[in-house]
């Protein structure tokens, strides 16, 4: 059995226009690539990158990690991953990805606890 007629209704399309605000400036197409998830998750953006940029790091460095390739010990690890994420994010706010320094300011203090924390826990050995 062959379909002898399949009936489409096209009248849909008839009455379509393009967009009219659709750009084409690089800078500002790279703009609204940030700007528009930025707005979705209420301008915490800048936070869930650092946040999970820290999660991996920490996770790759500490001592529980399975595979074993560095074994640092939790506190060294949380500093290691602190210095570098607070790094990045300084760079991204340098390059202009995100606009929050707040998170910056706050991995960068959280790098500075763990600091204190590792010259008084640690070297009491």
């Amino acid at each position: 059995m062959a379909l002898t007629e399949i009936p489409i209704n096209l009248t849909a399309f008839t009455t379509t226009e393009p967009p009219t605000n659709i750009t084409t400036d690089p800078l500002e197409l790279l703009n609204e690539i940030i700007s528009v998830p930025n707005e979705l998750v209420g301008g915490l953006l800048a936070f869930g990158i650092l946040i999970t940029l820290f999660v991996i790091m920490y996770y790759a460095l500490s001592d529980k990690t399975p595979s074993g390739d560095f074994l640092y010990s939790d506190l060294r690890a949380m500093g290691i991953a602190f210095s570098i994420v607070s790094i990045v994010g300084s760079v991204l706010v340098q390059v202009g990805f995100i606009q929050n320094f707040v998170a910056v300011a706050f991995m960068s203090m959280a790098f500075l606890v763990t600091n204190i924390s590792i010259l008084t826990i640690d070297n009491k050995e």
